[in-house]
C-alpha cells in the first residue's frame, strides 16, 4: 500500500481482487517454503517431538492432518475452544 500512500490516491490499479492475487504470489510461496522446511526440521529433530511444558507444545503433534490442513489454508491462529 506504500505506493498509493506515496501517489496520495486510493485507486487501486487492477481492482483489490488483483491487487490481493498478487500480494498472495509474492507471499504464499515463501510461507510453503518456511512450512515445508519446519516439518522437515520437526521430522528429523527428534526433541521437538517432545513436549517440555513451554507454550509451543500446544501446537504438538505436528503431523496431525488438522494441523497440516489449517496452516495450508491460513487459518492456523483460529481456534475451536
Amino acid at each position: 500500500m506504500i505506493p498509493l500512500a506515496r501517489r496520495g490516491t486510493t485507486h487501486i490499479s487492477g481492482g483489490m481482487r488483483s491487487f490481493f492475487f498478487r500480494r498472495s504470489l509474492r507471499i504464499l510461496p515463501a510461507y510453503y517454503a518456511a512450512l515445508a522446511l519446519s516439518l522437515v526440521a520437526i521430522y528429523f529433530v527428534p526433541v521437538l517431538h517432545v513436549r517440555t511444558g513451554l507454550p509451543w507444545d500446544e501446537a504438538l503433534p505436528a503431523f496431525a492432518p488438522g494441523a497440516i490442513i489449517s496452516h495450508l489454508l491460513l487459518v492456523q491462529n483460529r481456534s475451536s475452544a
